[in-house]
């Protein structure tokens, strides 16, 4: 217990330090130089709740995302850059929070919380680094709102679903498609297999809350334009993909960029044990429905992937946790460049050119082309590396 405690101080005291360190040496996006970013619609309403006499003209679907911007408008700060700041930086330490009970619990070994811890903090599209870029964002929350879903899950206490859904769907609507897939589960479990499912009235009841706060953030929030239906919105993406089908091609390369390594070797031992347990089943499919959302929610694709991270991190750990331990170390070596470590995210105002090459959604084809050889490179050290290693113990 006590060194688990220590674990838990030690991971969020380096959560804390590098937050600073980046916050130092990350330049943040200029907001009114750059108005398609997302933030730009968080600002309105962070300066809605500043100021509830103002008109609110947020646009769809960033209108319903009230949580973190409320939240932020209610520290002591002039500008709205700190108050977010801050906000970050304590759901930051509440998801590490979250998730290093949540592996724990899991029985994680240790040499694996430690890769995905490290994948979390220094990647540079996780938790820190984007979201010191773009810090007004209401992403961070997120991870913590997500970990918590399987922490109820795992432990089952589905009741505490009824707070927790309507407060992340206040954070985020797609908190909504978890509870909708959560209930398809146990609904199918019910009547499948004749199991009994005392929890399917809490997650119905959270899910039920949930459509109710969307609907009531909907009247008196309402989006500056038409509110769209998330399904025309879906097949409007997907649409975009049918006519251009390298994007089939860019979303596979995100899905690299995100979970390099790691997820490669993943997929190379997924076949060796039988998916029979309930947990990694709804883990599974969670992980699937944000792979989706990479490519059907919006054009972000690196960045909603990477949001899955609760789901497809912890499922990744799971099916590595026998896994021996030199394979775990050479699939975080081979994926040393895709941390960027010695760069800073570019200015997309003064070098739209070299930011854009960063988001494989947005690269030049060559750049695609250029990860997705150095993925299958990976895969090759991966897979001989595995067959070597294989029968060895950790």
């Amino acid at each position: 217990m006590q060194q688990n405690l220590i674990a838990l101080v030690i991971a969020l005291f380096v959560t804390a330090v590098f937050f600073f360190i980046y916050m130092d040496l990350q330049p943040t996006v200029d907001y009114q130089q750059a108005p398609l970013f997302d933030g730009n619609q968080y600002l309105k309403i962070y300066r809605h709740f500043k100021n509830p006499d103002s008109n609110y003209q947020v646009s769809y679907p960033y209108h319903s995302r009230l949580l973190v911007p409320w939240l932020a408008s209610l520290l002591p700060f002039e500008k709205p850059i700190p108050a977010f700041h801050a906000i970050n930086l304590v759901f930051s330490l509440f998801s590490i929070t979250a998730l290093f009970l949540l592996w724990k619990a899991l029985k994680i070994n240790k040499l694996l919380l430690f890769v995905g811890f490290f994948w979390l903090i220094f990647h540079w599209t996780g938790m820190i680094r984007l979201n010191l870029f773009d810090p007004v964002t209401v992403d961070v929350a997120l991870y913590f709102f997500q970990t918590l879903l399987l922490v109820i899950i795992w432990y089952g206490r589905y009741e505490a679903l009824l707070l927790l859904g309507p407060l992340a769907t206040a954070q985020k609507e797609s908190f909504i498609a978890l509870l909708i897939m959560l209930t398809a589960i146990s609904l199918y479990r019910k009547l499948r297999y004749k199991m009994d499912a005392p929890e399917l009235k809490w997650i119905a009841g959270a899910l039920l809350l949930s459509l109710i706060t969307k609907l009531l953030i909907n009247q008196l929030f309402p989006p500056l334009e038409v509110e769209r239906n998330v399904f025309v919105v879906i097949l409007f993406h997907l649409k975009e993909v049918a006519l251009d089908p390298v994007r089939l091609l860019r979303w596979a390369v995100g899905i690299f960029v995100a979970f390099g390594g790691p997820l490669l070797l993943f997929f190379l031992n997924a076949s060796k044990n039988k998916w029979q347990d309930w947990f990694e089943l709804k883990l599974l499919l969670f992980s699937l429905l944000y792979l989706f959302f990479g490519i059907g929610a919006g054009g972000d694709i690196l960045r909603i992937l990477f949001l899955g991270f609760p789901f497809i991190m912890t499922l990744i750990l799971i099916r590595l946790n026998q896994v021996n331990g030199q394979l775990i170390i050479i699939s975080m070596i081979v994926s040393i460049p895709l941390f960027k470590f010695r760069a800073v995210i570019p200015d997309p105002v003064r070098e739209w050119k070299v930011f854009v090459e960063w988001y494989p959604e947005y690269a030049s084809l060559q750049m695609v082309l250029a990860w997705l050889v150095f993925g299958l490179l990976c895969l090759m050290v991966l897979f001989f590396s595995n067959r070597y290693y294989s029968k060895k113990k950790i």
